[in-house]
């Protein structure tokens, strides 16, 4: 039976879909929040690449490609389309070892992010709380 990193069962079977899930899930008996990052940086790979992390790979080789980091940081680094910023927040999402892992919170504070406030919307160069955002666009309809 897997647990969590409070000792709650979790279930025996592992679910998720291959090449998104964190490789502690597979191979540990506790784990906790931040194979949700694992996933998340995953998903973002995916957004940015257009591919999975681990496209055209054999179950067997997606594990050892996880167990070495220099791999995933190599394919990071090649996506032209993200900036630097970009690059770092997705190699830390993608570390191997949870205890390396970014948590949500340090996340959410990425440089990546620059000053987007939360509950807010980012047109042109501008950033709008959603009220002004709706607010404007309302106001330019009627007018």
């Amino acid at each position: 039976m897997k647990k969590d990193a409070m000792g709650s069962r979790i279930g025996q079977i592992c679910t998720g879909t291959l090449g998104f899930i964190a490789p502690e899930i597979i191979t540990e008996n506790i784990y906790d929040e931040k194979c949700d990052l694992f996933s998340v940086g995953s998903l973002f790979y995916f957004l940015m690449k257009g591919e999975p992390l681990f496209s055209g790979m054999p179950v067997n080789e997606i594990y050892e490609t996880v167990e070495n980091n220099i791999l995933i940081e190599q394919k990071v680094m090649n996506l032209t389309l993200l900036s630097e910023s970009g690059k770092n927040l997705m190699l830390k999402l993608l570390k191997v070892n949870p205890a390396e892992r970014i948590s949500a919170a340090e996340a959410s504070t990425c440089p990546f992010f620059g000053n987007v406030r939360p509950h807010s919307i980012c047109v042109g160069e501008e950033n709008y709380s959603l009220e002004e955002y709706i607010r404007n666009r309302v106001n330019r309809y009627f007018q």
